[in-house]
């Protein structure tokens, strides 16, 4: 609708940002389970909105502390610590909440820009590009905010904006459906697991189950120096795990490109398709299936499976252990999962040879019900 478009205006210009300054930094000790008084952290954003359903929650008096980080319906929430540049749009807001020093809240200034308008600008591909460019820190990185007021948003007249959000709209409606769907068709996929396999829960941790280690490699990956041109904007697919979602399944395309360059400078792994892709941090346990070649960022602990082990299967029994990979997180300011832990997590295996004909039905069955077969 934009185009390339010529005018643009640094988003200064447009909106405030605000976030908890450091004198104001909450502790663990601080964190609640329930409350008045909700704590929204980056971990909370999912597929552009907050969900509620994980918050903390703090005393009254910290929530009072500062007025410009007061959540409001509305506000555009981005992260700029850890894995930055997530972003997420404040919609439904159940109770109070306030934000923890990981986020920016960004506020347009005055009637110049409808709100959805600056939100779907922070929500683009754009936008990321803009991230990518501007990281900062060897190993923990973090968005500057004298950087992210540089970042430039398109000069439209309200009519088109709000043409442009009515649009976006309609679209929200149809995922909304989509998503429906995809929650059912999961349900069912869980409940024939279960039926199939006797369990998908791998809490349990069985002695007779499988080390991941023992049927699968891991495969990691890196993030070639963004501040070097010519590793990037080339016609390698490397994936970040922002770019997996609740819904993702099989993995065809990424969001940027690096070049072999940019590949040869991390000796890179490269992911070749059937590789059931997992994510380590920022958010731990999101998965997928890559579909066709491609490499990927230090947020993956990815599982090339053994002749013993079916990657659909994998997939979907990790799919539906979210609550279970998160717990195996390990650090004190943003959790991960190493390689090891990885390597260590047990898994029933169904014996795939000609004495168990029945759990290859059961692993076909599965893949019908996903709408593929494995690669």
């Amino acid at each position: 609708m934009f185009g390339d478009c010529k005018t643009k205006v640094p988003i200064s210009e447009v909106c405030t940002l605000h976030s908890r300054i450091g004198w104001q930094a909450l502790t663990k000790a601080e964190h609640m389970a329930s409350g008045d008084y909700m704590l929204i952290t980056g971990t909370d954003f999912d597929n552009g909105v907050v969900d509620y359903s994980g918050c903390k929650y703090v005393s009254k008096e910290r929530y009072d502390m500062d007025p410009n980080i007061m959540v409001q319906n509305g506000d555009v929430l981005v992260t700029k610590d850890g894995t930055i540049g997530k972003v997420a749009v404040v919609k439904d807001l159940p109770k109070p909440a306030t934000l923890n020093a990981g986020i920016f809240v960004v506020r347009n200034k005055d009637d110049s820009f409808i709100t959805e308008f600056i939100q779907q600008c922070l929500l683009s591909t754009d936008f990321q590009r803009f991230i990518e460019s501007v990281k900062r820190g060897a190993t923990i990185v973090h968005l500057n905010q004298e950087k992210f007021l540089k970042y430039e948003i398109p000069v439209a007249d309200i009519e088109l904006q709000r043409q442009f959000t009515d649009f976006v709209k309609q679209v929200d409606k149809s995922r909304f459906i989509y998503k429906q769907i995809v929650s059912k068709f999961d349900d069912l996929v869980k409940s024939r697991f279960i039926e199939m396999f006797g369990t998908i829960d791998l809490s349990s941790q069985k002695e007779e189950w499988r080390r991941i280690g023992d049927v699968g490699t891991i495969l990691t990956g890196s993030t070639p120096k963004t501040s070097e041109p010519s590793f990037w904007d080339g016609d390698l697919k490397w994936i970040a795990p922002a770019e997996l979602t609740s819904e993702s399944y099989i993995i065809n395309d990424t969001e940027r490109k690096i070049t072999e360059a940019g590949r040869r400078s991390c000796s890179l792994n490269l992911l070749k398709p059937g590789v059931v892709l997992l994510s380590s941090r920022a958010p731990i346990g999101k998965v997928g299936i890559v579909g066709s070649e491609m490499y990927c960022n230090q947020g993956f602990k990815n599982i090339e499976c053994g002749p013993e082990l079916n990657n659909v299967f994998l997939y979907v029994l990790l799919k539906n252990n979210g609550e279970y990979l998160n717990s195996l997180g390990r650090g004190a300011t943003f959790k991960e999962i190493s390689a090891k832990i990885v390597e260590n997590i047990r898994i029933p295996v169904p014996p795939l040879d000609s004495r168990s004909n029945s759990s290859r039905s059961s692993i076909r069955s599965i893949n019908r019900d996903l709408t593929s077969s494995p690669i």
